[in-house]
């Protein structure tokens, strides 16, 4: 198992086992991110390869939109773009469509911590990596924080693993995967 893998799995136990702590004999605090609560989500990211082998880095945009059917966790649909410039190849850019769950594990006043797991198409207008396809598969985790600014306007920010790959399906010797940290911050409005 990769190190990029290793590190998306516990990140993914850490979303799994994790639960919100209250004080004994206190009744809980309205949650910031409320069953029935929908949000639109703007952030900005970059990526870089965790082991240089393509020379890739990748820059992108997101929005979204999102839903809560439970206190504290979200089923949203994201649009991202991405903006690759790969040393070895034409630099390229890919658009894609993304399903992302979010639970927020811990809350405190005004702040929140959440773990996410991302899945998703992309569709570049070159081949990503060098040698790979236009078309691949994405699947990002990680942790974030969320701080509340104003009634319906929240920053967030964190770091994911990325990771990119086209399944095989131009055969494996046309299957070299992307492997990346990313940093990411925006915004989530709730309404």
């Amino acid at each position: 198992m990769s190190s990029g893998s290793s590190l998306l799995l516990g990140c993914l136990t850490l979303l799994c086992v994790s639960a919100p702590s209250h004080a004994q004999g206190l009744p809980p605090a309205p949650s910031l991110f409320p069953k029935g609560a929908w949000t639109i989500e703007a952030t900005g990211a970059y990526a870089w390869e965790f082991y240089p082998q393509h020379h890739v880095d990748m820059a992108s945009g997101v929005f979204g939109a999102g839903y809560y059917p439970w206190d504290n966790f979200a089923v949203s649909l994201l649009a991202p773009t991405y903006w690759v410039t790969q040393r070895d190849s034409e630099d390229a850019f890919m658009y894609g469509l993304n399903l992302s769950l979010r639970y927020h594990f811990f809350e405190r006043d005004r702040f929140t911590l959440f773990g996410d797991l991302i899945g998703g198409l992309a569709q570049a207008n070159h081949n990503v990596p060098p040698g790979g396809s236009y078309f691949n598969f994405t699947l990002q985790g990680g942790v974030g924080t969320t701080f509340k600014l104003a009634d319906h306007v929240h920053l967030q920010g964190g770091v994911r693993i990325f990771h990119l790959s086209n399944a095989a399906t131009h055969g494996i010797s046309r299957n070299p995967d992307l492997n990346a940290l990313q940093g990411y911050a925006g915004f989530i409005f709730v309404f």
